[in-house]
């Protein structure tokens, strides 16, 4: 945990020397579009759309505003952004309410989520038979990298995530279901696990012909805590969150990923540095969960099936998704459970993932040390 924490505090400091010129609230990437003239945000402002960390920093600066409208100088692009309550709310607690030190806590709960991540991961790699290093594998994600560069809210799923598998595979069925929640209430991509994780419930439960109700716990307290956040959210906002926004964010499978492919090939596929190693990367952990997919322990099976969910739901991906690159931190969902899956196998990945995984994290970091 120490060492992906203090990476991870070199990194943002790097970045903040660098690309952010010595000011924390760069990485915020806030646009003119989405703040107020009259009253502008005390942070950084760019001349153009910005980025998804503004409308993070609008929630952490207030929690309970849920609303579209101009709050805190910043406005909501789309309703779907409500459902992702944990990451604003965490950087609030932190912050103590200050609205002067959001730029700061935003910053400081993505490194303590990425520690927190890798530690619980390292714990699941020992629990099988692994050198605990090995569970670095799931904190290596390129798209973790632009988590953390621009305020989002993958590191907090992916802490939880990675917390919610631990005590699962310890039998801790309320306290999972209690991580899972968070999960989901860090970012609806979340969904795609507790759906694999049911579907392999109602398969086993087929299969032996018996139901056991402890772990459906698991599954019921995130779906409970979902529903409710959501039932909340549409009282200031008159719809569902995460249903408001399903047309601008799915498509056909495999149709607009792969309209985006030629879009990126048209438009200098390599003239981006990183993205080709970043897709190597990706397809060689994909690859090697694929081959451990045998040596996955019976009550570890589920890793399965929500990596099949989150493969179905990545390619299912609108093209107003895949409209940019960004570090490919639309999958990484894909890449974390693939590497969860590896990690759980017992079996180590192998020289060229342990190389080309970690070695496409750290050139990411280096390309956003520069680039805001």
């Amino acid at each position: 945990m120490m060492t992906v924490f203090s990476i991870t505090a070199l990194f943002v400091l790097a970045r903040l020397v660098v690309a952010g010129e010595g000011n924390i609230s760069r990485f915020v990437v806030a646009g003119s579009t989405f703040t107020d003239p009259l009253d502008p945000p005390p942070i950084h402002i760019v001349s153009n759309e910005g980025y998804d960390g503004q409308f993070y920093w609008r929630l952490a600066a207030d929690p309970t505003d849920l609303r579209l409208e101009f709050s805190n100088g910043v406005r909501l692009d789309q309703p779907l952004r409500a459902s992702r309550i944990l990451y604003p709310t965490l950087s609030w607690l932190l912050a103590a309410g200050h609205k002067e030190w959001i730029k700061w806590s935003l910053i400081v709960v993505n490194i303590v989520g990425m520690g927190t991540a890798a530690y619980f991961a390292s714990l699941r790699a020992a629990s099988a038979g692994q050198r605990a290093i090995v569970g670095l594998l799931a904190v290596s994600a390129s798209g973790l990298v632009m988590s953390v560069s621009r305020d989002l809210t993958e590191v907090a799923m992916v802490a939880c995530l990675m917390a919610g598998a631990h005590l699962l595979h310890q039998g801790r069925h309320v306290l999972a279901g209690v991580s899972w929640a968070g999960a989901l209430l860090a970012h609806d991509q979340s969904l795609y696990v507790l759906i694999g994780f049911a579907a392999w419930l109602g398969f086993s439960s087929m299969r032996s012909r018996s139901l056991n109700g402890r772990p459906w716990i698991t599954a019921a307290i995130p779906a409970v805590a979902f529903a409710a956040w959501q039932a909340i959210a549409r009282t200031q906002l008159g719809v569902f969150p995460v249903l408001d926004s399903r047309n601008q964010s799915v498509g056909i499978p495999g149709v607009d990923l792969g309209s985006a492919i030629l879009d990126w090939v048209r438009g200098g596929f390599l003239d981006n540095k990183v993205l080709l190693p970043q897709l190597v990367a990706l397809v060689s952990i994909v690859w090697c969960a694929w081959k451990r997919r045998g040596l996955i322990a019976a009550n570890d099976q589920w890793m399965l099936f929500s990596c099949g969910s989150a493969l179905l739901g990545s390619l299912s991906l609108s093209k107003n998704v895949w409209v940019g690159p960004a570090d490919l931190r639309q999958v990484v969902l894909v890449a974390v459970l693939s590497s969860l899956i590896v990690i759980s196998s017992g079996k180590p990945p192998g020289r060229w993932v342990t190389l080309a995984v970690p070695g496409v994290w750290i050139l990411t970091a280096g390309f956003r040390v520069v680039a805001i």
